[in-house]
């Protein structure tokens, strides 16, 4: 489970930092993530903003990330 989660932030910040802050997902629906200062995005800044949501799960009751909770999600093991 590490290797994959260290794999997926290395990919998602790869994807940002060299595509001009698109995924193919974003690329798809036309958007990107701009930093407000202009700046080109960084490795880091990619890691902080997927990341610190996904951390958000480790101290959630329900272990529900910030875009669950405002989809009014839940995750659970399929049967």
């Amino acid at each position: 489970m590490a290797v994959n989660l260290g794999v997926s932030i290395l990919y998602y910040a790869y994807l940002l930092t060299a595509q001009a802050g698109q995924t193919p997902g974003k690329a798809a629906l036309n958007i990107r993530i701009i930093k407000l200062n202009g700046k080109p995005l960084t490795v880091w800044d990619s890691i902080v903003r997927s990341q610190i949501g996904f951390l958000w799960i480790l101290r959630d009751e329900q272990r529900q990330g910030w875009y669950d909770k405002r989809a009014g999600t839940l995750v659970i093991k399929a049967r």
